[in-house]
């Protein structure tokens, strides 16, 4: 496989767990970068919803919006992304018209007046999170595929199918292994 050179992590870069990496909590996923900096590194889990109530989490009656698992780390902590930025404010760029966080009291109050649809906002409980050099040395050690995404990939596409059509974007050898079976056994 083609590893990438890891001084080009930049925010909106999609991670993509290779098919051998079974266990979870990275299993098939497809992480976005939110943040890389000399801190280290931060990602959401784009492809992986729960079955979490938006209503408990807020306190507050609001409906169709479904809230993924970003991740492993600090799983009580609800960050979004958006492509809001005129009505969220104080939120931070990823790419593109796609935007990390910003003023809870707008998330509110856009989600219970119904301005925003699943299409521009997606909440996460957790994140991913690596310490400075540490995904550097997922990516050399093969851990990770990377790729640029879009907006699209993460606000349209159906989750479940994200993965494999990722790899199939990618091309040659990566799109021969969106075909590799969710469990080898069976193969």
């Amino acid at each position: 496989m083609t590893l990438y050179n890891p001084r080009e992590i930049v925010p909106g870069d999609l991670l993509i767990a290779p098919p051998n990496q079974l266990s979870d909590p990275f299993n098939r996923t497809v992480v976005l970068m939110c943040v890389h900096d000399a801190e280290g590194s931060l990602g959401l889990v784009v492809n992986r919803p729960t079955q979490l109530s938006l209503n408990r989490i807020l306190d507050h009656e609001v409906d169709g919006h479904v809230i993924y698992e970003g991740g492993p780390v600090e799983q009580d902590c609800l960050t979004y992304l958006h492509r809001c930025e005129d009505r969220i404010q104080e939120s931070q760029p990823v790419m593109g018209d796609v935007r990390f966080c910003g003023d809870i009291q707008d998330v509110v109050k856009a989600v219970q007046d119904h301005t925003v649809t699943s299409r521009q906002i997606r909440f996460f409980v957790g994140y991913s999170g690596w310490a400075p050099g540490q995904l550097e040395q997922e990516l050399r050690e093969g851990c990770w595929f990377m790729t640029h995404g879009n907006s699209d990939l993460i606000f349209e596409y159906e989750p479940s199918t994200l993965w494999r059509q990722v790899l199939r974007k990618m091309g040659g050898e990566y799109a021969i292994l969106a075909n590799f079976p969710a469990d080898p056994t069976l193969n």
